[in-house]
């Protein structure tokens, strides 16, 4: 039986929150059976404040996600993610478990190093290394949200969707967006099949100010390029955005530079030699 186990923290904890997570649960069991698994469980635990703690799970016995404890609002809380699959080689399992994790769309910020570097010798070695898996994210706020902004919200979505398979020649993973106003209501749009459009859940009549979380997680395109595109359409969506602040640390394939954006470091690849990172925008090439 393998197993893995997660933990870190989640800022800005709500309802939707829960439900994003509810829904990258139930994608993951939808995953494990679909690839003829028997035997298997994962659950997320996100505890703020006080006493205040929501537990989801999913099992080969019970795929509808369960929900423990009452909905809460945190600024910061932490989470903790444990599943185990019987038949999954371990390395494939983690694979597994952080792309469902930063395809959620929640901002989870893990805990350590998780990102292990593989090659075809060691036991978790899979194709999706090799396919170019991205995962980039873009958070901030909006002065003013209603269904006219959810709208053009969805047209990035669908722009970023198109942009992806053109790229790639399909659309393979998932894009989302979540916005959230003071009070913890919110909107989700999801986009994971340009012919179905985007899915949307909840809703906003009119918030005057929102904050908002914009991700995608894909095959086969290149990062940089993604997050040009992502960046670009949510600027020139007219929803004026105020992208976040955040430096994040970074890698370079092949070696050479292993740095935090920002630094000083002489190097020649894109993105380095002392740049500051564009705004707002948190990346990580899946490996």
């Amino acid at each position: 039986m393998s197993r893995v186990m997660v933990g870190g923290r989640v800022e800005n904890f709500n309802s939707d929150a829960q439900a994003l997570l509810s829904d990258a649960l139930r994608h993951m069991g939808e995953h494990i059976a679909e690839d003829g698994f028997k035997t298997w469980r994962a659950s997320i635990a996100v505890r703020g404040g006080g006493c205040a703690e929501v537990r989801i799970s999913v099992s080969d016995r019970n795929k509808d996600a369960e929900v423990e404890g009452a909905p809460f609002r945190a600024d910061c809380a932490e989470f903790a993610f444990d599943c185990e699959i019987d038949g999954m080689p371990s390395g494939e399992l983690e694979h597994l478990a952080y792309h469902i994790l930063e395809g959620s769309a929640v901002g989870l910020e893990f805990e350590g190093e998780h990102r292990r570097h593989h090659n075809e010798n060691d036991e978790g070695y899979n194709s999706m290394e090799d396919a170019g898996g991205v995962a980039v994210g873009i958070t901030g706020s909006f002065p003013a949200f209603d269904k006219r902004g959810e709208d053009r919200l969805a047209e990035v979505l669908l722009e970023t969707g198109r942009f992806v398979k053109a790229r790639a020649g399909y659309l393979l993973g998932h894009i989302k967006a979540s916005v959230t106003d003071e009070s913890g209501g919110g909107v989700t749009l999801n986009l994971t099949n340009l012919d179905n459009g985007v899915e949307r859940h909840g809703g906003l009549a009119s918030a005057g100010g929102a904050r908002f979380n914009f991700m995608c997680a894909v095959l086969d395109v290149d990062q940089d390029d993604l997050l040009e595109k992502m960046t670009d359409g949510i600027e020139r969506s007219g929803l004026m955005p105020e992208i976040d602040p955040v430096h994040r640390h970074h890698h370079h394939r092949g070696g050479g530079c292993d740095h935090h954006r920002g630094e000083h470091c002489g190097c020649s690849k894109k993105g380095c030699g002392g740049e500051k990172p564009p705004r707002g925008i948190l990346s990580e090439k899946e490996k």
